[in-house]
């Protein structure tokens, strides 16, 4: 079962992305035309200060599934249920602080971005992050049921509800927009939406996963080594929310919402790029805490972190490549002319992030081995130096400076740093791990001066043109990387649905062709 809900979760993540960056295609330039530079930029830093409070959480969700696994190959039930209890508690008090957190930042946002804010927009902000913090501290008091889904490796669930609100929420609030509503009006429905999902949630564990919560033993030695592991976890989502946020910050304090907007756009892309990393590395967290506890060497948690980096940088690299070619293009098109500056924002946050994306299940292996103090404590270092890099970056060069300082932090803490220490202190074999990527390089040779031909003599005159290109482009690099790059396990593993939707589909039509001669 676990095997099929792994298999399961991937796809229909992939799904999931496919159907959000298709629904994006057609929605998000219909969403910038009719709000507007300003309103867009409003509410991308109304979530920017949100993001914020998810730090609240003190790295707690990051242990869960740790102790949950341990509890349950452990066969303790009771430890479970009060697991859940103890939980739940902690999480219904952070989610009234949230609460209140929220209210705060609200009626002190005029104080906190000055006069880039007109009054009429400082009321706006104040509404989105009241309706945002409201939704924040629902989603914490409720968080034990989703964090069991992903314990019990209910992939299948989790992700088919995740393309339920993928496709709820454009339908909602594209005729808000023809309506005439704007930013606060979106903001209800995304919220409303988050609302019916977190319902779901509940519902999946109480009636099919039959979880059990108890009260009756808070286990205050058990609580505090949950608070040592999540210590280091919250540094490091400390470090995250500076990273990814703290750059539509110093925007909207020293350079308006029009600049956030721009910024929000590249910062999109980066967004959706990790996504399609993550979700491959995702599911295999409950794999990676299981082998921990039954005690598997390095050297078989090494060739996992390898197995997936690998097929993680298959999709990277495609997807990395043609932005570089394709992006800046897509985005004059897509956004229109004057999100120009998005594509080199996306770019210099794309490019240094890729290196920490095909190793994410590293971060699993530092986390399963109670190892990640490090990495938490770099990333509190990588976060500081972002900052004192982005404040002057911002006033001399907008967005594009910000992502510089962005991009110059994570290449030398997550590309240099934390190699040697996997390599040093965790016991993962690196070198191994780069010779197999290196590997690949070859495969890049044919789609690279693809690419580079098409930048040189051809004009993209209108978006399907482009997308054409775009389509010839993908062809060529999976052609080149299934002929150069993939191995036989990977070639079995990319190879064998593929094989089996095709029989099917065969299999299909000839009972659709004896049926019509019956």
């Amino acid at each position: 079962m676990a095997v099929n809900q792994l298999k399961s979760g991937v796809v229909l993540t992939y799904v999931q992305m496919f159907l959000g960056n298709i629904i994006s295609l057609i929605y998000t330039p219909v969403m910038l035309r009719m709000l507007g530079q300003n309103e867009y930029g409003l509410i991308s830093l109304s979530a920017s200060v949100v993001m914020y409070l998810s730090l609240l959480t003190l790295g707690l969700s990051g242990s869960f599934i740790r102790f949950n696994t341990r509890a349950r190959a452990a066969g303790d039930r009771q430890g479970e249920y009060n697991l859940n209890g103890m939980y739940l508690v902690v999480y219904a008090m952070i989610s009234v602080v949230t609460l209140l957190a929220g209210i705060v930042l609200a009626f002190n946002a005029q104080n906190i971005f000055g006069a880039k804010l007109l009054p009429s927009e400082a009321v706006k902000v104040r509404t989105m992050i009241i309706l945002l913090a409201s939704y924040s501290s629902f989603f914490f008091a409720t968080s034990v049921f989703s964090l069991n889904i992903d314990a019990y490796q209910r992939f299948f669930f989790s992700r088919a509800v995740s393309i339920v609100n993928t496709i709820i929420n454009p339908i909602i609030q594209l005729p808000l927009l023809f309506l005439g509503c704007k930013s606060v009006g979106l903001t209800v429905a995304s919220t409303l939406t988050g609302f019916f999902t977190i319902g779901l949630n509940v519902f999946y564990c109480i009636k099919f996963l039959k979880i059990k919560i108890r009260f009756n033993a808070f286990d205050l030695c058990l609580m505090k080594g949950i608070f040592i592991f999540s210590s280091f976890v919250l540094i490091n989502m400390v470090a995250d929310t500076i990273n990814w946020n703290v750059d539509k910050l110093l925007l909207g304090m020293f350079i308006g919402p029009a600049s956030v907007a721009v910024y929000a756009i590249g910062s999109q892309f980066n967004i959706y790029y990790m996504s399609f990393s993550t979700s491959i590395s995702s599911v295999f967290i409950p794999k990676v805490n299981l082998m921990e506890a039954e005690s598997a060497d390095n050297g078989a948690l090494c060739d996992l972190m390898t197995r997936i980096g690998r097929i993680q940088f298959f999709v990277l690299s495609l997807i990395l490549s043609g932005f570089i070619f394709f992006g800046r293009p897509f985005i004059m098109f897509w956004a229109g002319q004057n999100y120009e500056q998005s594509y080199y924002i996306g770019l210099l946050l794309i490019v240094p992030i890729t290196i920490p994306l095909i190793q994410n299940v590293g971060v699993e292996i530092q986390k399963a081995k109670n190892r990640h103090k490090f990495r938490s404590i770099l990333y509190g270092g990588i976060a500081v130096g972002n900052l004192l890099m982005s404040i002057p970056l911002c006033r001399l060069y907008g967005g594009i400076g910000c992502a510089i300082g962005t991009g110059i932090a994570l290449l030398i803490g997550d590309g240099v740093i934390m190699n040697i220490y996997y390599q040093r202190f965790i016991g993962l074999d690196m070198i191994k791990f780069w010779k197999e990527i290196i590997m690949i390089t070859p495969a890049f040779v044919l789609p690279v001066c693809a690419g580079i031909l098409s930048m040189m003599f051809f004009k993209y005159t209108s978006l399907w043109i482009l997308m054409l290109f775009g389509a010839a482009y993908v062809v060529i690099f999976c052609a080149s990387m299934w002929l150069l790059g993939l191995n036989g396990y990977e070639k079995r593993l990319f190879g064998e649905p593929v094989q089996r939707s095709l029989h099917r589909l065969k299999s299909a039509a000839a009972s659709l062709v004896s049926g019509v001669r019956q």
